[in-house]
């Protein structure tokens, strides 16, 4: 009978490690998945921030050939 404690608390306490090191699993998971998506949050609203730039610039260089083109076919 003895020997057959030693098996059940053995077999209860590899249980409990198992438990407790998936929940830590689980929760390092969760945690790396809302930091991916943080992450690809910051990159797209820092290549939306770029976008965003690069047009108005764009468009400042437009105008500015515009204007350039119309002076020199006034003169």
């Amino acid at each position: 009978h003895s020997s057959l404690g030693i098996v059940k608390k053995r077999d209860k306490t590899m249980y409990m490690l198992t438990l407790f090191s998936s929940h830590i699993l689980n929760f390092w998971c969760h945690n790396l998945y809302f930091d991916i998506a943080y992450l690809q949050l910051i990159v797209v609203v820092i290549i939306a921030i770029l976008a965003a730039i690069t047009i108005v610039a764009y468009n400042g260089l437009q105008d500015r050939a515009n204007r350039t083109s119309q002076i020199q076919a006034a003169t």
